[in-house]
């Protein structure tokens, strides 16, 4: 099988602080949803709470598959924090 799994970090300022060292929290995902024009590509929403207000944001996406010939690709990505 294969999977995604998302990670984000943020600050609330620009501050003194090393944005470097902050920790990465691991997203959940919410739903998975199979475009009809494409059995190829499903679309996926995850999301987190309790973030508070925010001016950086970094995103890690980990794609994960068990078969070489056919990697999980990514198509039209988007990241909408709120």
């Amino acid at each position: 099988g294969s999977g995604i799994d998302v990670y984000v970090k943020t600050l609330t300022s620009a501050g003194n602080v090393n944005f470097d060292t902050e920790s990465w929290v691991q997203l959940t995902q919410q739903t998975a949803t199979t475009d009809s024009d494409s059995a190829d590509f499903t679309e996926y929403l995850y999301s987190k709470d309790g973030f508070t207000d925010f001016s950086i944001l970094a995103t890690k996406i980990v794609l994960k598959g068990s078969n070489s010939s056919r990697p999980p690709r990514i198509k039209n990505l988007r990241v909408i924090p709120n």
